[in-house]
């Protein structure tokens, strides 16, 4: 039966269906049943919010490069403030320690914690502006939530083999989210730039290869290298972060595959702000250091939607829902 249901979802006949039929259904259920409350929280904005000023982003393609703002290049000035040469050295240096001991060889720690009030405050400065709910908003067709506040340091390491993030892969928690990746240090070839590539034209999040790589744990599970990925998008569909401070890329890291963070030569910082909604499994609890944040607004219904982004982790739906979801997108994804 399984082998029956698999050749059936590589036919022509299930790829019409995914294209036509079932991914504007589950649009629609997504945008206006799943998320009600987000679209009305959405309208509401649009009422009272001070700008209408917002990133031009390519909905179809689910992905846009900045080529610069001033607002990111305040914000990478502010961190490498913070973290000092000395202290990302001794960083690389426990991490290559680390990996003597171990088979996996890990290139990357998180140094949020390591920034300063000020540093902080700005990013959320940045995240809250009108500019990017604005656009994520536009983009999801509801208001957002901001899920994911991190700063990835990331060096090279010698023996280390592409798997994990740095193979293709879309981030499974979700239907649809918007990240910006925004580069703290100045990126070139050999520091790991971020790869994207557009989502499928056609089945976007329902799009799956065949001979992606199966595996038990988790990180390394659905994983597509190099050369099967190549097989379906071509060059001009992958575009590359590379360039100095104030530059970013956004996306739909749910919709989009991306790949990333293999340093070969030089170290790397990226903060990574991501928007999702409340079915999303990957929301948890609010990030910590956001409760001593304040957003400063005379405005009661701003207010709110400011406390529904920073705060709200879709208390209506449970996990078993959340999960049922995702794996209700995961069972109609057309294969190929």
């Amino acid at each position: 039966m399984k082998k029956l249901l698999r050749k059936f979802k590589e036919s022509r006949i299930y790829s019409i269906f995914v294209k036509y039929l079932l991914r504007n259904f589950f649009n629609l259920l997504w945008e206006y049943i799943i998320n009600i409350l987000g679209k009305i929280l959405y309208l509401i904005w649009i009422l009272f919010r001070v700008s209408k000023e917002r990133y031009q982003f390519d909905k179809k393609k689910c992905l846009k490069i900045v080529e610069f703002d001033e607002s990111f290049k305040e914000i990478a000035l502010l961190a490498n403030n913070d973290l000092d040469k000395n202290y990302l050295k001794n960083i690389e240096s426990k991490i290559i320690q680390e990996n003597q001991k171990s088979e996996y060889k890990n290139f990357t720690q998180i140094v949020t914690d390591k920034l300063s009030n000020k540093s902080l405050n700005k990013i959320l400065d940045v995240a809250t502006s009108d500019k990017i709910i604005n656009t994520v908003s536009k983009y999801l067709g509801v208001f957002p939530i901001l899920s994911i506040v991190q700063v990835y340091y990331n060096i090279p390491v010698k023996e280390a083999e592409l798997e994990g993030s740095k193979l293709w892969h879309q981030d499974g928690f979700g239907y649809r989210s918007l990240d910006f990746f925004i580069p703290l240090s100045n990126i070139d070839d050999t520091s790991g730039p971020l790869y994207i590539a557009e989502s499928h034209p056609e089945y976007g999040i329902f799009f799956k290869f065949k001979n992606r790589i199966s595996d038990i744990i988790q990180w390394k599970n659905g994983r597509v290298n190099l050369d099967e990925f190549s097989k379906i998008y071509k060059d001009e569909q992958i575009y590359k972060l590379t360039g100095n401070i104030g530059k970013a890329a956004l996306c739909d890291s749910f919709q989009c595959y991306h790949r990333g963070g293999a340093c070969e030569k030089k170290d790397r910082l990226m903060l990574r702000l991501s928007y999702q909604t409340p079915d999303a499994i990957r929301l948890k609890k609010p990030i910590e250091f956001i409760k001593t944040y304040k957003k400063i607004n005379n405005n009661f219904i701003l207010n709110f939607l400011y406390k529904y982004l920073l705060f709200y982790r879709g208390f209506l739906l449970s996990d078993r829902v959340k999960n049922y979801f995702v794996h209700t997108y995961h069972f109609f994804t057309f294969v190929k």
